[in-house]
Formats: C-alpha cells, structure tokens, sequence
C-alpha cells in the first residue's frame, strides 16, 4: 500500500511540474502575441527577449533559433542608430548560444559573425559581461566546426578579459570561469591532448558551487554534469578506468535527475566502453543493445549509430562475427549522415572483422578506406591548426608593437615627473619626499608592466614555435607512415602479383597486369605525397639535396629550366632551420609558377660565417610582395620569424624579381 501511494505521490507531481512548465511557456507567448498587437516596440523586444530566455532554459534551442530570427528581422526592420546597436548584442548573443548547441553547419558559419558583430558592439559599450559572452559562444561554434586550435585561443582570451576586470573580476570569475574551463577541457580532449583536457576540467569542477548566485539550480546542476560526464570520458582515454567508472555514473545520475535523456545516454555508453575495455564483453554486449533500444525509442539515431559501432568490438572477441559484420553494415548506412569520424572508425571496425573471418580481400579493402580517411582528416586538421596559430602569431606581434609604444610613452612621462621633480625640490623637502616616492611608484609599475609585456608576448612566441614544432613532427609521422606502411604494403602486393604472373597464361594474365599497374601508380601517389608531408631527403641528407629534390619535382613537367648552387654547406644545419628554409623555398616557387611567367630559376644557397643566405630569381614580370598569395606571404613572414630571419625582395637584372632570405646562425 505505502508503495502505491508514493507512486501515485510521483504522478502527481509530474503533473504539476509539467503543468506549470507549459503554463509558463502558454503565458510567455501570450505576452509576445499582445505586444505584436500593441505595435510597441519596446514591449515586444521585452517579450521576444523573456520568451528566448524561458525555452533555452528548457533546451528547446530548436525553438530558440527561430525565435532569434525573428527577433532579428523585427530589431532591424524597427530600430535604428544607438537603440538598434544595444539590441543588436542580447539578440546576437541569444542567437549565437541557440546554434550552438545544434548541427546546423551553414547556420554556424553565419553565426560567427554575428558573434563577431557582438564583440564589437559589447567593446564599443564597454560591456565585459557581453564581450565575454560572445567569445564563449564563439569557441563553442569554432568547436562544432572542428577549429580547435582557435576555439582554445578564443576561450582564453574570454579568461584573459575576466583577469583584467579589475573590481569585477571576482564576479565574473563566479560568472564564467567554470564554463571557459569546461569548454576548453573539450577543445584539447578533441586535439588528444588529455592531460591538459583533464587539467582544464578539474578546475572547472573546483570552481563549481552547489548554489550559483548567477544561474538556476538546474542550469548549475546541468554544469556539473557536464563536468563529471567529461572526466569520464577523460579518464576512459587516459586508461584509469576506476575514475572513468566512478565519474560516468555520477554523470548517468545527475542528468537523469534533470530528465535529460542524450546526456544521460552519453554517461551509459562511457561506462559500456569502459567495460569493454575490462574485458567482460557479455555485459558490454547486453548494454550496447538496451543503448540501442532506448535511443530508438527517443528519436535520437546518433545514439544508436554509437552504440551499433561500439557493439562490433565485444561481439567479435566473443566469436559472434556475423552479427558483429550484420550491426556494422547498419551503422555504415547510418553514418553516410554524420561526422565522417564515424565512417572512419567504421572502416577499421570492418577491417578487423573480415580479417578475423579469413575474408583477406575485403579486409585489405575497408583498411585502405579507413588509412586514407585517417590521414585526410587528420592532415585537414594540422592544416586548420597552422594556419589559426600563425595567425595568433601575427596578432602577438602587433600586441608587442603597442607594448613597446606605451613603454615609449610612460618613460617619457616617468623623464617629466623627473625633471618636475627636481623644481620641486628647490621649494619644499616635503614634496621631495613624496614625488620622489610618486616618481619611483610610477617607474616600477612602468617596468613591472614592460616585464608582464614581454612575458605574454614571449609566451605566446614559444607557445605557437612549440605547436609549429608539433605540426612538422606530425607530418614527418604521417610521411613516415604512409612510406612504411601502406607503401611498403602496396609494393609487396605488386610483387606479389608479379610472380603469379609468371604462372598463368592468357586473359588472367593480361588482367593480373592491368591490377599490378594499378597497383604500381598507387605506390607512387602515396610515395608522392609522403615526399610532400616531409621530404625523406631533407630528413635524411640534408637541406641541399633535398633543395634538388624540390627543384626537380616542382620543374619537371614545365618549360622553366632551373640552375641551384650551393657553397660551403658541407655541414647540416640546425633541424628548425633547414625545415623552415625548405617550406620557404616551397612557398617561393609556388608564387614563381602562379605569378611570374618565368622560363628560367637561379636558386643559390650560401653559408658565410654565422648567417646562412637563400638567393632565389627568375626572369619574369616581377612582382612585389604584397603582390603574391597573401596567406603564403604570411606563411613566409612567420617562418622567418621564429628563426629571426629577413626576406628582402629586388628587382632582377633580368626584369623579374630577386628573392635574399637571410638567417644568423648563432
């Protein structure tokens, strides 16, 4: 009896809550329906405003969206001037924070410059809160379009707001620290840097408070839930798989006490990987399949394609391999729909299974689809994450430029004070005293201010020459990877068939021949573009040789005839050195082709005393610097930067042009 009154007690109170949940929202759009009738315009942006507010906070974000169009559309078509731009910032913000909790990829790109436009009009405002809430929404929609590297530099520049807010800082510290933390503990899980992701979500987790002064009990409970549920995913992939247990539980509770179904879900596939990972395959298998039932009956299809590609893995150790060939097929036609890092683990799965049913041709041909989709994907982000970083260089740049002019112009003040000072003096002993003190403030806090200058900007240096450093070391993985690997594989196959050909006749024979070309070209693109991720001869020889390397491949298939002299360049030079004069060079004859219409290329490379020069000219219409590709101008700029050398460019005796690249060598 006591069991059917608490049951019924529960019923109850759903009803009541979900009762005064749709009253509320009811009540909302009555609002918003009467100010629109009213036609003032003040009242229905309040309404609009309260109404976007209330079905976030449920999050309905689909709702949001189009209620922020409209909101937009009615804010441009009826205000104007100062008024609009006030407007503009909440609207751009509600906007913004809508798209990012979708998938909605065209939105998402659109939505940046409204997060743009945000910054601007909070900066002009002077409005910290806002500006910081734009970044934060930025960074989250960076994040869904996979540009990690400018996600974290966004999300860090929101912190570096808050420390320089003065009085406010402590108030916005309680406001947004907790989030800029989480959110940039998921921007290094993606990059697998899980030591700095796990870092970043502990303090995340230390800040957090079990009542917030800023936001909702359930809007603070959520956030600690994504807390946990991301060290659990955190710890899986650090393999301290206790933790990871222990956290995905505590996530699997809070979000199904907030009613949360995909969050929820999210925590209950942590804990099935983790036990798969234990090895009790059985229970990993009969949890996969209830994720599956669930996720189906919630309309959520990225929950069951997890599950279906998760599933493949237990079922195949236990020796089930049809049904673990039969759920990847499924998933396979499932993830056409999705992130294309699913199809690529997909790909591995299938692999891996045929392999283990003896079916060598189809393993050999899922393995090839999953290397090629690992390297592009992995190629497209180095390439995203290089070009955001030189840009953050650029920026560090100009930020140092200023330091040095405020320096400039506080030593110049502090040299006035100094000289007041002294007429002082002649008057009163007292004023002595306390300009003297003033005067010594003044120059210490000037200095204190220079050392802190150049400390960020020196940090911001080592941090983007350290990322640069990373990248090259991942493309000479990748170069050594596919030469290694699937080129030594290709080869072997090709040799392979060449001997079988010897012991066939006739039409088999011809098509043998026909695939062991085929075989033959594959070999060569992957050798060609191992040799474009990081020249095996520039690892292995030496800037000279692989300078010739360059000049041959890149000249030909054209009629430009090349000469390159090198002099006293016996010895090799520093690693940074030869690899950043080599992408330089790259860069130079790429504008050369483009740009020039040149028929001939002198390159010379010479080693005097300390400095090292590349002389690079060719005869063709010439061009200027800011003539050529301005991201390849940039890449060169950078470079040369990082290893404090110059580029000068002069006309050519033969009217084109004159490239000296100069870098000392001490």
């Amino acid at each position: 009896m006591k069991s059917i009154r608490l049951a019924f007690f529960f019923l109850i109170h759903i009803f009541v809550f979900t009762h005064t949940v749709f009253g509320q929202r009811d009540s909302l759009n009555q609002n918003l329906e009467l100010a629109l009738s009213s036609g003032k315009k003040i009242e229905i942006n309040k309404a609009y405003h309260a109404l976007n507010i209330y079905v976030q906070s449920v999050y309905d974000f689909d709702s949001g969206l189009m209620l922020s169009q409209d909101h937009l559309r009615f804010i441009q078509d009826n205000f104007h001037g100062n008024e609009r731009d006030s407007i503009l910032q909440e609207a751009y913000l509600r906007y913004t924070d809508a798209v990012s909790k979708l998938e909605l990829v065209e939105e998402m790109k659109k939505s940046l410059i409204y997060a743009d436009s945000a910054m601007i009009l909070a900066s002009q405002s002077n409005h910290t809160i806002n500006q910081i809430r734009a970044l934060i929404n930025k960074g989250r929609l960076l994040s869904k379009l996979g540009e990690h590297y400018k996600e974290i530099e966004v999300l860090l520049n929101a912190k570096e707001i808050i420390d320089q807010s003065g009085d406010q800082k402590e108030k916005l510290e309680g406001m947004y620290l907790e989030l800029i933390y989480l959110d940039t503990s998921v921007g290094f899980q993606i990059l697998k840097q899980y030591q700095q992701a796990i870092d970043y979500a502990q303090m995340a987790l230390k800040f957090h408070k079990e009542e917030s002064d800023y936001v909702s009990r359930r809007q603070n409970l959520q956030m600690y839930g994504d807390e946990v549920s991301r060290l659990g995913v955190l710890y899986f992939f650090a393999d301290s798989l206790d933790r990871a247990m222990e956290y995905a539980k505590e996530g699997e509770r809070v979000f199904k006490e907030l009613n949360h179904f995909k969050w929820e879900l999210e925590n209950i596939n942590t804990q099935s990987n983790i036990l798969k990972r234990q090895g009790k395959y059985a229970v990993a298998v009969e949890r996969y399949y209830d994720q599956i039932k669930r996720s189906e009956a919630n309309n959520h299809p990225l929950g069951v394609l997890l599950a279906l590609i998760n599933l493949a893995e237990p079922l195949a150790y236990q020796n089930k391999l049809e049904e673990a060939l039969e759920v990847s097929k499924r998933a396979e036609v499932m993830a056409k729909d999705f992130d294309p890092y699913y199809m690529r683990n997909l790909q591995g799965n299938l692999a891996e299974i045929y392999k283990m049913m003896g079916d060598f041709e189809n393993a050999y041909h899922h393995q090839v689809i999953y290397k090629a989709m690992e390297d592009s994907l992995v190629q497209a982000n180095n390439l995203k994450g290089m070009n955001d970083l030189l840009l953050k260089y650029e920026t560090s740049e100009k930020e140092k430029q200023l330091a040095e002019q405020e320096l400039e112009i506080q030593t110049k003040n502090a040299s006035l004070s100094a000289r007041n000072n002294q007429v002082i003096v002649l008057v009163s002993g007292l004023g002595l005293v306390l300009l003297g003190g003033t005067l010594f403030y003044n120059r210490n806090k000037a200095r204190q201010k220079e050392e802190m200058q150049a400390a960020i900007i020196d940090e911001k240096e080592r941090g983007l020459e350290a990322v640069v450093q990373a990248t090259e070391e991942e493309r000479k993985r990748i170069s050594k990877d596919l030469h290694d690997g699937i080129g030594q594989q290709l080869n072997a196959l090709r040799l392979g068939l060449k001997s079988v050909e010897n012991d066939v006749e006739g039409e088999l024979k011809e098509k043998l021949q026909h695939i062991s070309s085929s075989f033959s070209k594959s070999a060569d693109e992957v050798r060609q573009i191992s040799h474009q991720m990081m020249p095996r001869a520039l690892m292995d020889d030496g800037l000279v040789k692989a300078i010739e390397d360059l000049l041959r491949n890149t000249f030909q298939f054209t009629e430009i005839a090349y000469e390159f002299e090198h002099h006293k360049m016996e010895e090799r030079l520093d690693e940074k050195i030869e690899v950043s004069m080599y992408r330089i060079l790259q860069e130079l004859l790429s504008n050369i082709i483009k740009h020039s219409g040149a028929s001939k290329v002198q390159v010379q490379l010479i080693r005097l005393k300390n400095k090292v020069t590349l002389l690079v000219e060719d005869n063709g219409k010439g061009f200027s610097g800011e003539q050529s590709d301005g991201h390849g101008q940039m890449n060169i700029r950078n470079r040369l930067d990082m290893i404090r050398g110059s580029v000068n460019y002069e006309p050519s005796p033969e009217s084109g042009v004159v490239a000296v690249i100069t870098v000392p060598l001490s």
